[in-house]
């Protein structure tokens, strides 16, 4: 789980940028 948060957050920052 904790690994697909991270994930989505990674993604999220990187959509971000």
């Amino acid at each position: 789980m904790l690994l697909y948060v991270q994930s989505l957050l990674h993604n999220l920052n990187a959509v971000r940028d």
